[in-house]
């Protein structure tokens, strides 16, 4: 299944009709769907190849459904840089904002939500434009105010691309100082940063298949202007040079069909099963936190889990960087939340650590992309 899929990858970025046998079409049809290459295949289908019309026809709305919500999201992209522009407001879109304008067609690349980046000076201005913009602000956390719009789309307002648990000695602690006479990122930059926030999510949740293909599809377009000795100095600093070369493994197996190892194999197996952002059905996301972020065993996943640092929950509610005593208050108000979140959240939460063989697949991946070390 794994070469199959690889194969429909290359046939649908090279805009190719898929003219080889499916042999398990639903099997297929979830792993795309649980890897975020709908946008991507689907158009390469038909009915000769997906012979299933009920599963086909669930195939073509997921695939229009991609493209209704690119549409919009093209559309705010563009209003928001408008905004910012008419108000002297330096910002640079990161992630998918940007990667989708660079694949073939701007919805082969799914996104969740809009992710824009300003000077921690300037977020309450951009606050005051957002909401004139009408769109409403529904989450804090240390690093990014979340926003929905009328229709739906998600947009994240960055004021630093690191999260409250990462290093602050990393040297994405202020981008600002690699950007260009543009006020773009410096392209090499950029790349170290798609890499780190890969490795992120494969030590948090989970990252899939298209989310490495992010990183080779970036590369190839900009294949002339990435200054490479300014790349692998900065991957040296961040520690992420291993998981940069398997990275670019990984792509050359999905776009040159280089053959493979028994150990890439297993790691290719994970990938799939995790999916976007650790979605796949039968991952609980939850397991990689709990190997790599509380190495402490139980106790201290679970103690992390009901009582998180004072960084962590002031960077979700405000208040608390005014009034700290209310930290006991806002931890039964975390505790309550998590009953809104649904018995199947909570269960992968509780169970995690308990997932001996996923812990064990967990523990082989991160050594094998070089992340299970601080």
């Amino acid at each position: 299944m794994i070469d199959t899929i690889f194969k429909a990858i290359r046939y649908g970025l090279n805009n190719k009709t898929i003219d080889f046998e499916i042999n398990d079409e639903k099997a297929f049809s979830k792993a795309i769907f649980e890897n975020g290459l709908i946008g991507i295949i689907v158009p390469s289908l038909s009915k000769e190849t997906i012979k299933d019309e009920k599963l086909y026809k669930v195939l073509l709305n997921a695939l229009n459904e991609y493209i209704v919500v690119d549409t919009k999201q093209i559309y705010y992209i563009d209003k928001i840089k408008n905004a910012l522009n008419e108000n002297e407001i330096n910002f640079i879109f990161l992630k998918g904002s940007h990667l989708k304008q660079i694949y073939p067609k701007s919805y082969m690349r799914g996104m969740g939500d809009i992710d824009v980046i300003v000077k921690s000076e300037d977020i309450e201005k951009v606050n005051l434009i957002f909401k004139n913009l009408d769109f409403k602000l529904t989450g804090k956390t240390t690093h990014h105010l979340t926003y929905q719009t009328i229709d739906n789309v998600e947009i994240e307002l960055h004021n630093s691309v690191l999260s409250e648990l990462e290093s602050k000695e990393s040297l994405f602690n202020n981008i600002w100082e690699y950007t260009n006479d543009e006020n773009n990122l410096i392209l090499g930059y950029e790349l170290v940063y798609l890499v780190k926030h890969l490795a992120r999510h494969t030590r948090s949740s989970g990252i899939g298949i298209r989310s490495i293909l992010d990183i080779e599809i970036f590369e190839r377009y900009y294949k002339d202007d990435i200054n490479y000795n300014k790349v692998h100095e900065f991957l040296k600093l961040e520690k992420l040079d291993l998981f940069y070369d398997k990275i670019k493994t990984i792509n050359a197996i999905i776009l040159n069909n280089k053959k493979y190892d028994e150990n890439t194999k297993n790691t290719l197996n994970y990938l799939f099963k995790s999916g976007i952002h650790g979605s796949g059905s039968n991952y609980n996301p939850y397991v990689s936190r709990g190997v790599y972020q509380f190495k402490g065993g139980k106790f201290k996943y679970y103690f992390g889990m009901a009582f998180p640092s004072y960084k962590v929950m002031k960077g979700r509610y405000n208040s608390l960087k005014y009034v700290p005593i209310l930290l006991p208050f806002y931890y039964v108000v975390r505790w309550i939340s998590f009953l809104f979140k649904g018995s199947k959240s909570i269960k992968k939460r509780r169970t995690a650590l308990n997932e001996k063989d996923l812990i064990k697949e967990t523990v082989d991946v991160l050594n094998y992309f070089g992340l299970n070390e601080e």
